[in-house]
């Protein structure tokens, strides 16, 4: 036996934000949507997040390459530090 599915487009109020410590939320439903409209929803939330992978990829890399040059640059300091010291040569 097969079920209909319907889909509906829901908007989440936020109650007492920010004026309360614990917000409360609240799923309002708005209309029904029809299932083209729903997939359509879905494929733009799809695409959004993609994007936002893409971002946090790029993102990551730059802290990457950031990472690399201060331990780079800490390497350099803590070399110095344990370089032997010269004999002062003062009369």
């Amino acid at each position: 036996m097969m079920r209909a599915v319907t889909a509906t487009a829901a908007r989440i109020v936020i109650y007492g934000w920010p004026n309360t410590a614990a917000p409360s939320l609240a799923l309002t439903a708005v209309r029904p949507l029809a299932p083209f409209s729903a997939l359509s929803m879905l494929a733009e939330q799809y695409g959004l997040a993609l994007s936002q992978i893409e971002h946090l990829k790029n993102r990551l890399a730059l802290a990457d390459a950031r990472n690399l040059e201060l331990s780079k640059t800490l390497d350099a300091i803590d070399n110095l530090k344990r370089a032997p010291k010269q004999p002062s040569t003062e009369t």
